[in-house]
């Protein structure tokens, strides 16, 4: 494994470690007590062994992630409607983008629960970079029937919005697939705090 893919996933491992922590659901004596940092760190240096490895639907710790990114997606939101409501076209965007970044990366954690490049042949990472490409440029001629360069500023704050919804069913689809058989999951009631 190169040096990009462990540092990719050790950002994802941080990516959900930070979830658990932001979504208020552990203190960080709680996370000590159950000592999920360990868990996470753990199986960040098996991957660095095994690339065959795959996080685990029985985990506490997997588990538990997903439940929370409804949470988790709320709190992003809500920091993102912050910079939609100064209506500054430049804001507006970063809002956008920390949102599709959250979504991207909620993806990419969940892949993992897949056998490496199981999306299209390719690496996880490379498949949600192509994807959300392929969504701007989809929305972007979506948009600009006349042409590119039609729209105006505020068209692209338009189209993040639509790639934003894009990776927000991605992400649902995933979980369904991941999780619809599982006794211990109510796939309903996570995809209703999902979607709100």
């Amino acid at each position: 494994m190169n040096d990009n893919n462990l540092e990719s996933q050790s950002r994802r491992n941080f990516f959900t470690q930070s979830v658990v922590l932001a979504s208020g659901a552990f203190s960080l004596q709680e996370l000590k007590e159950l000592d999920i940092s360990r868990e996470i760190q753990i199986y960040s240096n098996e991957y660095k062994y095994n690339v065959e490895r795959k996080r685990i639907i029985s985990s506490y710790t997997d588990m538990k992630f997903i439940e929370l990114l409804p949470k988790a997606r709320s709190e992003v939101y809500e920091k993102s409607q912050v910079k939609w409501d100064t209506g500054v076209t430049s804001k507006m965007r970063e809002g956008n983008y920390d949102l599709i970044d959250f979504l991207s990366n909620s993806w990419l954690t969940l892949s993992n629960f897949y056998p490496p490049k199981n999306f299209g042949g390719i690496d996880s990472e490379e498949y949600i970079k192509n994807y959300t490409k392929e969504r701007f440029d989809y929305h972007w001629s979506k948009h600009t029937s006349s042409g590119k360069f039609d729209g105006g500023n505020m068209v692209i704050v338009i189209i993040g919005g639509d790639v934003s919804s894009d990776l927000e069913r991605l992400v649902d689809d995933l979980v369904y697939a991941l999780l619809m058989y599982e006794d211990k999951f109510n796939y309903m009631k996570w995809s209703k705090k999902w979607k709100v």
